[in-house]
């Protein structure tokens, strides 16, 4: 049950997190500047968690609004587009002036331009911002079935654990932007360059791969397929004490890991395990999904 908040407060939460994930993310393009790369990496998946929390707190305290989804759209664009973008290119940049530095930027300027139309088609569907306003199904008068009386019981459906509505078209753009980043934090992991080649280089190809996945149609698991009700459930809501001690101890977990081996080496072990699942998901929704 959500905690009992005042009303002003429980739809400040929500838009107050978003605004503290575009300021991490417009910080880390100025320490980004300043050749601050570690830091500038952990700001950005800093506005990451933010961003993934405001629509589960505004959730939690039924407080999901239209403004508060287009205060979080026009923030992504900020914080998976263009922070990343600048990021990269401060940290390629060799500043020689000659072709492979022009290219760097039109592969960042095209980063940023798909987490663009990656987020523009978001909005315009049916998840969308602007679809929030409109009544779901679960709100609408249930219909009586045909042969059966108003008064009559209708058996609850059982739960689909792998419906075709609860992937992704696409890879989203939080997930996208960590992705962009993925050679920078194989460096500060390893210190060597990922697949020994220059920085601008890899980060050209990683950008244009990157830009492709968001705006595809690629089929991609979501989380949404651990709530029945994506669009009202959340998942910081607690329904037994066994739920609530996995998820402290899932968080509790990870961050002991990162303290004991490194922070980085968690991250690269999330993202390529989520590359995994880019092969894994568009089988599932082809032969398993409802």
């Amino acid at each position: 049950m959500a905690p009992a908040l005042p009303r002003y407060l429980a739809y400040a939460a929500p838009s107050a997190l978003t605004l503290a994930a575009l300021a991490c993310s417009l910080t880390a393009m100025r320490v980004a500047v300043s050749q601050r790369f570690e830091l500038a990496s952990g700001l950005i998946i800093a506005a990451a968690f933010c961003d993934a929390l405001d629509g589960h707190v505004a959730r939690l305290l039924d407080a999901a609004t239209v403004f508060g989804g287009e205060l979080d759209s026009l923030g992504d664009l900020v914080n998976f587009g263009v922070a990343p973008a600048i990021v990269m290119h401060a940290w390629a940049d060799e500043a020689t002036g000659d072709s492979l530095d022009i290219f760097l930027w039109v592969s960042c300027v095209i980063l940023c331009q798909a987490c663009a139309l990656r987020l523009a088609r978001f909005n315009s569907g049916p998840g969308g911002p602007a679809h929030q306003g409109e009544q779901s199904s679960e709100t609408q008068p249930e219909q009586p079935l045909e042969g059966k009386s108003k008064g009559s019981v209708v058996q609850p459906t059982t739960r689909r654990f792998v419906a075709k509505a609860k992937f992704f078209s696409g890879v989203p753009a939080p997930m996208g932007a960590l992705l962009a980043l993925l050679p920078l934090f194989w460096q500060l992991e390893t210190g060597r360059p990922l697949f020994g080649r220059p920085r601008r280089e890899v980060v050209c190809v990683v950008n244009l791969l990157v830009a492709c996945l968001m705006i595809s149609s690629l089929k991609t698991l979501s989380s949404k397929m651990f709530v029945r009700d994506p669009k009202k459930a959340s998942h910081l809501t607690i329904s037994s004490p066994w739920e609530g001690m996995l998820k402290v101890s899932g968080v509790l977990g990870a961050v002991a890991t990162s303290m004991m081996f490194s922070p980085w080496l968690l991250v690269l072990t999330l993202e390529f395990g989520y590359v995994a699942s880019l092969f894994v998901g568009p089988v599932i929704y082809a032969f398993f999904a409802e």
